[in-house]
């Protein structure tokens, strides 16, 4: 049977990637915006002077962090490429996501994930087609008997989709887990900021030496650099109190000129190349990797101080331009999967339908049920090779999909039940045929066995299939009982042809001695025949083509001895019975029983030939041209007569031996 768990693990994830195509739908022009206002206002401070700095900025650093999500994510390509995973077996892949799920973080390593996911269902497609397909070669195979005998059978039981299903429930566990503490570092963070902003509030009118506070500002600027993101919501309140904290700071300690240039100058370099990053994203072809670089790019734009006040605009202007196409073409792709989704949509309600219209058919035999699965699982592997649809379609279209599926294998599991157990009766029966063709296949009487032998066949044809392990073993069973039987029989017959030829050949020559035999009296020919006739008890059976022919010419021969010598009919019957009864002297019961049965039936053609003769002379009454017919009928009347008083005899001396 057909096992429909490939279909039970996707709704776990499917949600999720809809999720992702609606969060990268964000657009970071707002950001920027917000990210030029605070250059604003720290471009204010370029005209400050404060000499005693100058050689405390060497400690700042805005980006640095030891390894990026982006560098996290070039890994796990570089060590887990996708194309590799074609050639790679189901446990392979599903290793593979093991490893990925217990070694990386899950945010980064989502599209492998779903990859791997998708792969591995269709992988399970192929395997159960080509499973069936398999057994339908086998089939082909078969002989017509063997094929009858044949039964459905479910799939060997495929633990897989199962073993998926639960690294997905542990990569979607950790994913919430995941989310849960970001949220609380979030929140944490946001708290942190909030801190390092009172810190800064706290350094103005300090009465500490300007040196002194001016580098523990940097070790708080540092601080609030290595503190993580805030709650979104919370982000652009943050970013106005930390702007408003500095430029408070900067009109506090009125820092040297020299020294801010130099500080406008670091970050004019540093904008310079976000711009080159970005320009370079325009080229690439994967627009969700492009976007979200793009996004960590702004990050960094955001993080990095004021620049020299006459390439202000030029560098944010150069930057925004390449965040537009970036955002266009986002859109653009976003646009396409929403199209791409209503399309897959439209497919998968067809194949609701298909899979309902299997739930609700109606199939008169096993091929048709087979038919219909095969369907059904066609159908199974182009859903997953679809893809996903509109998000608040997704869970009602999988659900009825699902239902359709589950309906149409459970129907058919109770069709192929009810089946098993008529398999189970047909097992006796044929067990009981097997045991009658066991027990007579030694048998030589070849008219009955032979009788029997096609008999328990046609019945073996009638009964139908068993159940399919014990179907290949009985039907040898039978086969050989039959074969065995019907190969004696052939060789039998094969030595009776020649044997009966022999016979004819001894027979032809016994006519001839008859004919040529020199009898010299009455006495002298009683005793010739009754040597004549036992020598033709003891020759034997002839070729049934022959046999009309060469007892006629044996009857003649003798029939010519007889009227030579004068001896009467009741004398040559006489002779006959006695040959007779001495060829069955010796013979068993059962021998005599059947010569019995047969004379039984020679006096019951004669009785109904002598009542046929006596209606024919009914017609002869009073007809004077007649009588010489009436007289010939009269005689023949008699002579029967005579010859079934002679059988009747015959049987009452073989009831005696």
């Amino acid at each position: 049977m057909a096992d429909n768990k490939n279909l039970n693990t996707e709704n776990t994830n499917i949600r999720e990637e809809n999720n992702e195509v609606d969060n990268l739908n964000e657009n970071v022009s707002d950001e920027a915006l917000q990210e030029n206002t605070s250059e604003n206002t720290e471009q204010k401070q370029t005209s400050e002077d404060t000499t005693e700095l100058e050689n405390t900025t060497k400690n700042e650093s805005l980006n640095n962090p030891a390894e990026t999500p982006t560098e996290v994510v070039k890994k796990v390509e570089e060590e887990f490429n996708p194309a590799d995973y074609e050639n790679k077996t189901r446990e392979e892949i599903l290793d593979i996501l093991a490893k990925l799920i217990n070694q990386y973080p899950e945010k980064e390593i989502k599209k492998n994930v779903l990859h791997i996911k998708m792969l591995f269902e269709e992988k399970t497609a192929e395997y159960k087609a080509e499973l069936f397909q398999k057994r339908a070669e086998e089939r082909k195979k078969m002989s017509e008997e063997e094929s009858e005998n044949t039964e459905q059978e479910d799939l060997p039981i495929d633990n897989l989709p199962e073993k998926l299903a639960e690294l997905l429930k542990e990569y979607n566990q950790k994913q919430k887990e995941l989310k849960q503490q970001e949220k609380e570092r979030q929140t944490k963070n946001l708290e942190t900021k909030k801190a390092i902003i009172a810190k800064i509030d706290s350094l103005i009118n300090k009465p500490e030496a300007f040196g002194k506070t001016f580098s523990e500002f940097k070790e708080i600027q540092a601080e609030w650099n290595e503190t993580g993101e805030v709650p979104q919501n919370e982000t652009r309140e943050i970013w106005a109190e930390y702007n408003r904290a500095i430029e408070g700071f900067y009109n506090y300690v009125k820092i040297n000129k020299d020294l801010r240039d130099l500080d406008l100058q670091k970050n004019t370099k540093i904008k310079t190349e976000l711009c080159e990053k970005a320009e370079a994203l325009t080229e690439l072809d994967d627009v969700m990797e492009a976007q979200r670089r793009l996004q960590k790019l702004h990050t960094q734009w955001r993080e990095t101080g004021p620049v020299e006040n006459d390439l202000k605009e030029e560098l944010w202007e150069r930057f925004k331009k390449p965040t537009s196409v970036i955002n266009e073409k986002h859109q653009e792709h976003l646009q396409a999967i929403k199209v791409q989704q209503e399309k897959n949509l439209e497919s998968k309600t067809y194949l609701c339908e298909k899979a309902e219209e299997a739930l609700n058919g109606e199939y008169k035999n096993n091929a048709e049920w087979k038919k219909a699965s095969n369907l059904v699982q066609k159908y199974q592997k182009l859903w997953n090779s679809i893809g996903y649809v509109p998000k608040q379609y997704n869970q009602s279209i999988y659900d009825r999909f699902v239902t359709a599926c589950d309906g149409f294998f459970n129907r058919m599991r109770e069709h192929f039940d009810i089946i098993s157990k008529e398999r189970v009766e047909n097992l006796k029966k044929k067990q009981d045929l097997l045991n009658t063709a066991v027990e007579n296949m030694h048998r030589d009487d070849w008219g009955n066995a032979t009788r029997l032998f096609k008999k328990i066949q046609e019945q073996w044809k009638n009964i139908g299939p068993v159940p399919r392990k014990h179907s290949d073993k009985i039907w040898k069973q039978f086969r050989v009982a039959c074969n065995n039987f019907f190969e004696r029989r052939r060789e039998y017959f094969d030595k009776r042809e020649e044997l009966e030829n022999n016979n004819l050949v001894l027979k032809t020559q016994l006519i001839e001695d008859i004919k040529e035999a020199k009898i010299e009296n009455r006495e002298n020919a009683v005793l010739k025949i009754s040597e004549f006739q036992k020598r033709w008890q003891e020759i034997g059976y002839v070729p049934l083509k022959d046999k009309e022919r060469i007892v006629s010419g044996y009857n003649t021969a003798l029939d010519k001895i007889f009227e030579t010598f004068g001896i009467d009919k009741t004398k040559r019957i006489n002779v006959k019975l006695d040959r007779k009864l001495q060829t069955l002297e010796n013979a068993d019961a059962d021998k005599i029983k059947a010569e019995i049965g047969k004379l039984r039936a020679r006096i019951d053609e004669k009785e109904k030939e002598i009542k046929l003769q006596k209606n024919n002379l009914g017609f002869f009454a009073g007809n004077k041209g007649s009588e010489q017919m009436k007289l010939e009928y009269e005689k023949r009347i008699k002579h029967t007569e005579r010859e079934v008083a002679e059988l009747k005899t015959m049987i009452q001396k073989l009831e005696k031996i």
